[in-house]
């Protein structure tokens, strides 16, 4: 497993967030992944290749994943709780989210897809809210106020915050999954 794609995806990862991008470096990753360069160029063409696949990885398992575990919830009430609940408790996946937003920063690619993931995340949660009775202009204000607090809360986590308790979570539930 440690010259697979994935494991120098996962390393690449640990190296963003250890040291930002820059970090990002294929002699380090084949250093810690104890491979050979030649083991990173069987599964990306260059630097480059590995930094939009971190990317893509991070929109899949920190988007789309998440959407698909909801969606299949019954209704958009109970979308809307699962969704709350899952991101605002503790996943793991806090660290990446804000090197990620860091990486973008200073970086085009990088801003392209998180405006990207921006986008779909709220857009997903206005939906909901609109399937539940909103007018869509307070449904996307809702959403935008939602997502800040759940990246502020991935940031709070991220930097050695308690996560929110069951209480906090379940309020967050009723304040924004109510019409």
């Amino acid at each position: 497993m440690r010259g697979h794609p994935d494991a120098w995806i996962e390393a690449a990862f640990a190296a963003l967030v250890e040291g930002g991008v820059r970090a990002v470096r294929v002699e380090s990753l084949a250093r810690a992944l104890s491979v050979t360069k030649g083991s990173f160029y069987h599964h990306f063409a260059n630097r480059d290749a590995l930094l939009r696949a971190m990317l893509a990885g991070w929109r899949d398992l920190g988007t789309d994943a998440i959407i698909a575990q909801v969606g299949a919830r019954e209704g958009p009430a109970a979308r809307l709780e699962a969704l709350i609940r899952l991101t605002l408790s503790d996943h793991g996946g806090d660290a990446i989210e804000g090197a990620v937003r860091a990486w973008a920063a200073s970086d085009d690619l990088a801003r392209v897809i998180v405006d990207e993931v921006d986008g779909r995340r709220v857009h997903f949660v206005a939906d909901l809210l609109e399937d539940l009775g909103l007018a869509r202009e307070r449904a996307l204000a809702r959403a935008n106020v939602l997502y800040r607090v759940v990246i502020g809360d991935s940031i709070w986590r991220a930097s050695g915050g308690p996560p929110l308790t069951e209480l906090e979570i379940s309020t967050a539930v009723e304040l924004f999954g109510s019409t």
